[in-house]
């Protein structure tokens, strides 16, 4: 039986160092290839979250017995939501859209005719791919963490649901797939253990 005892108060929450991450210091942006702009900004994004990803898990089986080791990892599609305005501020977000699946055609006003269009879609990376900076921030407004999106863009763009009886902004939420993230701490140094046994 164990007979250690361990002090029973708030113990290092209550250290002056330290920093919680807070779930609303945050910002996330997209650099765009194929966007004279260079990308998507900020400014309008109302919720997202933090990367996820699932490891497969590869079954072995022996006489009676199961037992199970870890397969490949995939990172998990990522759902954003824009505040929906009508002006020139979504530019960006809408023109990447459009490079993956075209719903807009000519340069704006009165749709040409006739309606049917010719539904283009990016054919390179280049194309349709971009690059988010998701970047958690202190309260003093200092970056704390960064996460790097490589090969992102919309799997699924939703315009969001009307309603005569709500008076809220309307969304526009994008499911972003990507291929791969960087995760870069900057108030502290992270050096991993390598388990990584050679044969």
């Amino acid at each position: 039986m164990a007979t250690n005892k361990i002090p029973m108060g708030i113990g290092q929450l209550a250290n002056p160092r330290t920093v919680f991450k807070r779930r609303f210091r945050w910002t996330l942006g997209f650099q765009i290839n194929c966007l004279s702009s260079g990308g998507i900004k900020p400014n309008f994004v109302k919720t997202a979250q933090r990367p996820k990803m699932e490891i497969e898990e590869t079954e072995l089986n022996y006489l009676n017995a199961k037992m199970w080791i870890p397969g490949k990892g995939a990172w998990q599609a990522m759902e954003v939501a824009y505040l929906d305005v009508a002006n020139d501020d979504l530019r960006d977000l809408w023109s990447w859209i459009n490079a993956v699946y075209q719903i807009i055609e000519g340069t704006g006003g009165t749709p040409k005719m006739p309606m049917v269009m010719e539904k283009k879609m990016g054919s390179r990376l280049g194309d349709y791919t971009g690059t988010g900076l998701l970047v958690l921030y202190d309260g003093c407004g200092s970056p704390i963490e960064e996460w790097n999106l490589y090969n992102a863009w919309p799997k699924a763009i939703d315009f969001g649901e009307l309603d005569m009886s709500q008076s809220e902004i309307c969304e526009v939420k994008i499911t972003l797939r990507y291929s791969d993230v960087q995760y870069t701490p900057l108030c502290w140094t992270l050096q991993p253990n390598n388990c990584c046994t050679s044969c």
